[in-house]
């Protein structure tokens, strides 16, 4: 007789053992909404969860890259339209100078265009995060080492000044794909621009006729092209936006395709829950009344 106690004894343990890991395993799928914590219960589907997070991770890191390239976008952008301020300020100077027609009226003002001058100069050397904007990849060189009033000299407009990379900034977006963006400082809207402005400065302090009604062209030339920088960088722009909202919806799709894979019913983890833990609450109720037994045997 107690031998056989025993033996019931043993196996309610065990069933005990049994029950309060399948409570342990419901209680988790209800509080996680996932099957297991362990990829050996999921075995016939590892290979695929394995692959479906690796390329989770792959898509945050595209989208940090493309965060990265909407940050220095705009960056560009606001500078593109503070110099375009600085252009239209330039034109009307221009024609202030042609109509002033004495050295002493144009000399006062010098000033002014010294002033867009260094302000243009500024912009160029513009820095996001600590690296300069417009300076290609070599992001810790300035663009140009500073202005000074010089002579209109005709056109082409010398990229002499610019001291960066002629290589624009890229980034990885997708597997096999490479994105080229920005601007760099060389570009012929910045040099029609800088030596236009330039000539304006050299004009007035100097009475040069020549150089006022050059750097009137030069400024001309300028905003027309300054048109396609910002157009360029729009574009480049809502191309991001259009990759971003691509990797959204992938995102989304590899979440729903988890859940799948990994994912249980909360109905039926919260019925199983309970089933279980009644089963358990049975069992030790049992090896209660098996050990109450066993203690009657030696009275």
């Amino acid at each position: 007789m107690r031998v056989t106690n025993m033996q019931n004894a043993m196996q309610s343990i065990s069933r005990i053992q049994n029950s309060a890991e399948a409570v342990f395993k419901s209680d988790y799928q209800v509080s996680t909404g996932l099957k297991s914590d362990k990829y050996s219960d999921v075995s016939g589907s590892l290979s695929q969860i394995l692959s479906t997070k690796d390329t989770q991770s792959q898509l945050k890191s595209y989208d940090k890259n493309l965060t990265n390239m909407e940050s220095h976008l705009k960056a560009v952008e606001t500078s593109l339209q503070s110099m375009q301020k600085i252009l239209t300020e330039a034109t009307s100077l221009a024609t202030l100078a042609l109509n002033e027609n004495t050295p002493e009226d144009r000399a006062s003002l010098a000033a002014t265009a010294e002033g867009l001058a260094k302000n243009l100069d500024s912009l160029m050397n513009q820095q996001f995060q600590g690296k300069y904007i417009f300076s290609g990849q070599a992001t810790n060189v300035p663009v140009t080492n500073g202005t000074s009033p010089t002579a209109y000299t005709g056109t082409p407009v010398s990229t002499s000044y610019y001291q960066g990379d002629q290589e624009k900034l890229s980034t990885i977006v997708s597997e096999g794909t490479v994105l080229e963006y920005g601007i760099t400082g060389d570009n012929q809207g910045f040099a029609d621009l800088k030596a236009g402005i330039e000539a304006l400065w050299y004009g007035l302090k100097n009475d040069d006729e020549d150089s006022l009604k050059g750097a009137t062209d030069l400024i001309t030339n300028a905003q027309t092209n300054f048109g396609s920088m910002l157009g360029n960088v729009g574009g480049e722009m809502k191309q991001v936006d259009i990759l971003q909202e691509q990797i959204q919806n992938t995102e989304d799709f590899l979440t729903e395709q988890l859940q799948e894979l990994q994912g249980v019913d909360s109905t039926e983890a919260i019925s199983n829950l309970k089933s279980n833990e009644a089963v358990l609450e049975a069992n030790l109720s049992l090896i209660g009344r098996i050990n109450k037994i066993s203690l009657l045997d030696y009275i």
